[in-house]
C-alpha cells in the first residue's frame, strides 16, 4: 500500500493494542508489547505517518492488521486493595501484599482435563506451587515481579507479565509458619528489612473460604503456636504496632490442613563418612545436605489413629523434573533410610491412606537441599573432650573433607586457647595437655583449627575442653607407731602418700622444729621427741599448676 506512493519517506509506525494502548514508533524497533488482562478480542490497528518529499508534508493513514483473541484470563486478586489495570504492568499496592493467581477459568475455557500447570511468582527459577488452579504469593519486597506460568498439557510456552509492588513506608513485616503436627503450627512474624521496635502483635486465624476471623491472639511476643480446628485453607493475618505508633499489617500464605484425622510424628537423621553416626536434623521440612555421600533416615514414630489397613509409604524424586514419578524408599520397622548422592535437590513425600477410610489422607512434603561445601572441616579429639587435669588429648583433622578436586590442605593453624598458638604446621594429627587455671579457676578451653588450602581457601572448626580440677590428696602414716602412741626419746618414723609428683614438702613436726625438701626428697623422714605431750604434726605439699595442700595427726609422747 505504501509503495505506490514512490515520492514519500516513512516518519513513524505505530501500533494499537486494541486496549487502549498505542506502540509509538515501532520502525526503530523499539521494544514494546500488548497487555491484555481480560478474555476478549481485540482488533488491531496500524497507524502509518510518512512525509511527502516534494511538499515536506505529513500525512498518516490507518490500517486494520487483524484481530487478536484471548481465550481465557487468570484473575489475579490481593488480601487489601483492588489491583489497578495500567497497560504495562499490574500494579498491586504496597508491601506486603498478598496476591492470589485464579487460574480456574482457563482450565474452564480450555477445556483441559487435568490440572497441570507449573508457577514462578517472582521469576526466580523455582517452581512455587505446582497443579493447584488457586495459589497465593506473599511478595514482602517492593520490585517489579515477572510472573511466569506454564501449561504442560497446551503447549511447552511460558506466559509471562509483570505485577509492580510498590514501597511501604512502615516495617514490612513476614510471617513464617512451620507444622508440628497435621493441624499444629508454629507461627512467626519477622521483619527482613529492618528490625523495629514493635509493641504489640495481634495474630488473626482467617478462615479463607469466608474471610472470617475464628480466632485472635494478642501477645507482645512475635512467635506463637496455634492448633487449627480441622481441614480447611486458613491464612495468619497480623496487625502490629511500634513504639512509634505506626501501624500495619501483614498475612501469610495460605495454609491447608487436609487429612487431620491423621496425626503423626517423625523424625529425620543423616550421616556422612565425616559424621557417621546418625544426627537428628533440626529442621524437618527442610534438609540441607553439606557432604556427599549421606544417608537420610525418615523414621516415623507414630501414626494415629492406625489400623491393619493403613498403607503409608515415603518416596523421593528429584525436584528439578516435575513431571517424573517419585522412587519408593524401601523401610524397615517403619525407618526409611535412602542416599544421596548427586548435588541435585530432591522432595521426600510421606503419604499415608486407608482404603477403608478414604477421606483419611495424610501427604507431608520434606525439601532436601544439597549445599555442599568446598572443606568440610572436621576436628576430631581424642580419647575425650572431658578430663581430669592435667588432661592429655589428641587432635585429629585428617578427616576433613576437600570437596574439589584441584585443591589441598597445605597448613594447619590451632589455637588450644591456654596461651598456646601454632601456626603453619603440616601436622593433620597433633598432642596436647590440658591444665587446670588455678589463678582464674578456669578449666573450659574452645580450641580451633584453622585449614589453609593451596588455592588459598581458609576454614575454621572449633571444639570445647572442659578439664576438671584435679582432686588432690595426701595422708601422713606414722609407720614405726601406728597407735599414734610412743615413749619419750622413741624414733618415730613417718612418711607422706601424694596422688601426684611434689615440687616442695614442708614438714612440721609440733616440737618447734621444722624440715623442708624440694620433690620427693623428704617424702619418708624420722623424729625423736624427748618431752612427754601431745604433738600435731603438719604437712605441707606444693605442685606446679595447683594448689597447696595439707594434712595433719596427732602424736601422744609418754
Amino acid at each position: 500500500m505504501i509503495n505506490k506512493y514512490w515520492d514519500i519517506k516513512l516518519a513513524k509506525l505505530e501500533l494499537d493494542c486494541g486496549n487502549g494502548k498505542w506502540l509509538n514508533d515501532i520502525s526503530s524497533n523499539a521494544q514494546g508489547q500488548c497487555f491484555y488482562l481480560n478474555k476478549w478480542t481485540k482488533n488491531i490497528w496500524l497507524k502509518v505517518t510518512f512525509i511527502k518529499n516534494q511538499t515536506n508534508e505529513q500525512s498518516s493513514m490507518t490500517t486494520s492488521v487483524g484481530s487478536i483473541s484471548i481465550l481465557s484470563e487468570i484473575w489475579v486478586t490481593t488480601n487489601k486493595w483492588q489491583t489497578s489495570s495500567p497497560y504495562t504492568d499490574i500494579i498491586v499496592w504496597k508491601n506486603p501484599i498478598k496476591v492470589t493467581y485464579d487460574a480456574s477459568n482457563v482450565f474452564k475455557d480450555l477445556n483441559l482435563q487435568t490440572y497441570d500447570i507449573i508457577r514462578d511468582a517472582d521469576a526466580d527459577g523455582v517452581t512455587d506451587k505446582s497443579n493447584y488452579s488457586t495459589y497465593t504469593h506473599v511478595y514482602t519486597k517492593a520490585d517489579i515481579y515477572h510472573v511466569n506460568i506454564r501449561f504442560p498439557t497446551v503447549n511447552n510456552y511460558i506466559y509471562t507479565f509483570p505485577i509492580r509492588i510498590e514501597q511501604s513506608d512502615v516495617p514490612v513485616a513476614e510471617i513464617e509458619y512451620s507444622m508440628v503436627t497435621t493441624t499444629q503450627c508454629n507461627i512467626t512474624a519477622s521483619f527482613p528489612w529492618e528490625n523495629p521496635d514493635i509493641a504489640n502483635y495481634s495474630f488473626n486465624i482467617i478462615n479463607k473460604a469466608s474471610n472470617a476471623t475464628i480466632d485472635t491472639i494478642n501477645t507482645k511476643d512475635p512467635s506463637i503456636s496455634y492448633i487449627f480446628p480441622g481441614d480447611w485453607v486458613y491464612a495468619i493475618q497480623l496487625y502490629f504496632v511500634t513504639q512509634e505508633g505506626k501501624q500495619w499489617s501483614a498475612e501469610s500464605e495460605n495454609i491447608e490442613i487436609w487429612g487431620s484425622k491423621y496425626q503423626v510424628l517423625y523424625d529425620i537423621y543423616t550421616k556422612s563418612p565425616t559424621m557417621p553416626n546418625f544426627s537428628q536434623v533440626s529442621d524437618k521440612n527442610n534438609v540441607i545436605i553439606r557432604e556427599l555421600p549421606t544417608v537420610l533416615r525418615v523414621n516415623i514414630t507414630n501414626i494415629s489413629p492406625s489400623s491393619p489397613t493403613t498403607n503409608t509409604t515415603v518416596s523421593i524424586k528429584d525436584a528439578s523434573r516435575i513431571g517424573d514419578a517419585p522412587t519408593p524408599i524401601i523401610w524397615k520397622n517403619h525407618i526409611y533410610d535412602t542416599t544421596i548422592e548427586d548435588t541435585k535437590d530432591y522432595i521426600i513425600t510421606i503419604n499415608i491412606t486407608d482404603p477403608n477410610h478414604e477421606d483419611m489422607i495424610y501427604s507431608k512434603t520434606i525439601n532436601v537441599s544439597v549445599q555442599r561445601d568446598d572443606i568440610i572441616p572436621r576436628l576430631v579429639i581424642t580419647p575425650d573432650t572431658v578430663g581430669t587435669s592435667p588432661f592429655n588429648v589428641t587432635f585429629d583433622a585428617s578427616t576433613t573433607t576437600v570437596n574439589n578436586p584441584n585443591d589441598e590442605i597445605i597448613y594447619f593453624t590451632r589455637d588450644f586457647w591456654d596461651g598456646n598458638v601454632e601456626t603453619n604446621t603440616s601436622q593433620s594429627i597433633i598432642k596436647h595437655t590440658y591444665n587446670y587455671n588455678y589463678e582464674t579457676e578456669n578449666g573450659e578451653f574452645h580450641p580451633s583449627v584453622t585449614l589453609k588450602t593451596k588455592n588459598w581457601r581458609t576454614v575454621s572448626t572449633e571444639s570445647t575442653i572442659l578439664v576438671k580440677k584435679p582432686v588432690d590428696n595426701v595422708s601422713i602414716s606414722l609407720d614405726s607407731h601406728p597407735a599414734q602412741l610412743a615413749t619419750a626419746w622413741d624414733k618415730v618414723d613417718m612418711s607422706i602418700s601424694v596422688n601426684w609428683t611434689p615440687t616442695k614438702i614442708i614438714w612440721d613436726f609440733g616440737n618447734w622444729h621444722t624440715l623442708e625438701c624440694k620433690g620427693r626428697e623428704c617424702i619418708e623422714v624420722s623424729q625423736v621427741f624427748t618431752e612427754p605431750g601431745s604433738y600435731e604434726i603438719k604437712v605441707t605439699v606444693s605442685y606446679d599448676n595447683r594448689a597447696d595442700v595439707e594434712w595433719s595427726i596427732n602424736l601422744v609422747v609418754r
